[in-house]
């Protein structure tokens, strides 16, 4: 079944988005980059535009009826609407209208009158901004042209996504990597976080004289995760903690302190290892989405190293 033929609700549940497996803690992952953006993108930018109920030829008939990928291009540069002379073109309409969907709206004639209702308005306020100068703002420029660089990186990115191959072997390493990263244990952490390094030593010094870590966690602690707990946060695989986190947390038995205060970005944590476990390996094909992200997420940082390499900055 070609996707021209699915329904909106089944292109838009064919959306090439990625699960990711991480700990709902703040304590706990260690962000991934690039996850955010390329999500944003593939939300926006399906292979097939998603048009209506829309009376005039649409660029879904058109691929149905096997147009090219440039015939579908041509039409979403047709105009949509044309306002004094300003053409609205198809493409606009399109993303304005995926816009819409995405915040729950339903794929009607209604929306699709609203999507025309506010392009015709965007025209109209665009030009107002141009006659008063607004066009010539250097911030403006700078941030139309910072959205123009978004724009085209995040399609890059997708296609470099897309070009990678992975065989099986390639996806049984990044298990195996995966696991090793994740640990042998699961551990959960009782912690406050604050500020400042002093307050935390002061903070420790309590604990070891006999003050419960939770009462001092819900009164002091700046994450706001935990604080209503205590300080408790969710069981998390020890290596996917904050680095410094884990490092605190590897030598501790049950109950214990860490005996100093622990920095990280956030600022400086308080931690004691309250309880662990042992890990189980993931299941390879439950995770399998998460290790075609990783290995999309590492072809993506490594062109970008090589082209940083190669690039001249002044």
């Amino acid at each position: 079944m070609s996707m021209a033929t699915l329904t909106l609700g089944q292109r838009i549940g064919a959306l090439p988005c990625v699960p990711s497996i991480t700990p709902t803690r703040s304590v706990a992952p260690r962000p991934r980059r690039g996850r955010a953006a390329l999500a944003t993108a593939a939300a926006l930018m399906l292979a097939t535009p998603v048009w209506g109920k829309d009376p005039s030829p649409s660029p879904t008939k058109a691929a149905a009826a096997g147009a090219s990928a440039s015939a579908v291009s041509d039409d979403l540069r047709r105009a949509f609407v044309t306002v004094d002379g300003q053409i609205q073109t198809r493409a606009m309409a399109e993303i304005a209208l995926r816009e819409r969907l995405a915040r729950g709206a339903p794929n009607t004639p209604q929306t699709l009158a609203a999507v025309r209702d506010s392009l015709v308005d965007q025209a109209l306020m665009a030009r107002a901004a141009a006659k008063a100068g607004f066009d010539r703002d250097p911030l403006l420029e700078a941030q139309a042209e910072l959205l123009r660089q978004r724009l085209l990186g995040q399609a890059w990115q997708r296609k470099v996504v897309a070009d990678l191959k992975p065989t099986d072997k390639d996806l049984r390493a990044e298990w195996v990597r995966l696991n090793e990263e994740r640990g042998k244990r699961e551990v959960r952490i009782r912690h406050l976080l604050v500020r400042e390094e002093p307050t935390a030593r002061l903070l420790v010094d309590r604990v070891k004289s006999g003050s419960p870590m939770a009462s001092l966690a819900a009164e002091y602690s700046l994450d706001e995760g935990t604080k209503g707990e205590g300080g408790l946060a969710a069981w998390a695989p020890e290596g996917l903690l904050i680095p410094a986190l884990s490092e605190a947390v590897r030598p501790l038995k049950k109950g214990q302190l860490a005996p100093a205060a622990v920095q990280t970005p956030a600022g400086w944590h308080v931690v004691q290892l309250e309880d662990t476990r042992t890990l189980a390996p993931t299941d390879f094909e439950q995770v399998r989405p998460q290790l075609l992200q990783r290995l999309g997420d590492k072809a993506v940082q490594a062109q970008l190293a090589a082209m940083r390499e190669a690039a001249k900055l002044q």
